[in-house]
């Protein structure tokens, strides 16, 4: 399978997807209960599944590599498979694994793809205001840092990442970004009370 592409304004590509996955034919029915992007690199979604002749219904996992080119008029391009074809992708979010149910196509690439995402997920440092917390690795950042030792700053649902010294105090106000990736294999060390 290659890669689509089509012209799609900002903001568009969540409906995108979800009036692709939501049709139906003479066979089935098809609706897409629950989607996300993972850092607009990949797209996930639970399918609802129902065949007509039998009433029968079942979710399975869909999920898409996505690319963007910004100053392409086919600006937003896909390549979609669901979860038997074996996707070398396992960002998928617990919400949406949690909706996935044994399907017809059940095999041990759906098995292998499920298990996968759980595990990638459960890897992943969910850190707390005044977490200091050791990435598994170095990151090279702009202005020459390299840091594997960050304070954690959260107001609401914004985490913010900050250089640390070894007293466990914020050095400046250069505020660093870590998502998924930085955070998968972190560890937190040491807890300072916010002031």
């Amino acid at each position: 399978m290659g890669w689509t592409y089509t012209s799609l304004g900002k903001g568009q590509a969540g409906n995108y997807f979800k009036n692709m996955l939501t049709n139906e034919t003479k066979e089935r029915e098809t609706e897409l209960l629950k989607g996300a992007f993972r850092g607009f690199r990949e797209y996930y979604g639970a399918v609802k599944v129902t065949i007509k002749a039998t009433g029968e219904s079942y979710v399975m996992g869909f999920c898409a590599m996505v690319d963007w080119r910004k100053n392409d008029a086919f600006n937003f391009g896909y390549k979609d498979m669901d979860e038997t074809m074996g996707p070398y992708m396992f960002n998928c979010p617990n919400t949406i694994l949690d909706l996935l149910t044994d399907t017809p196509h059940d095999n041990e690439s759906s098995r292998e793809w499920r298990k996968a995402c759980r595990e990638r997920n459960a890897s992943i440092l969910k850190p707390k205001n005044g977490d200091i917390i050791k990435t598994k690795n170095s990151w090279k950042f702009k202005g020459g840092y390299e840091l594997d030792t960050f304070i954690v700053e959260k107001v609401g649902r914004r985490m913010s990442f900050y250089a640390v010294s070894d007293r466990g105090n914020k050095i400046g106000y250069a505020r660093f970004l870590l998502g998924r990736k930085g955070l998968q294999g972190a560890k937190v060390i040491a807890q300072k009370i916010p002031v």
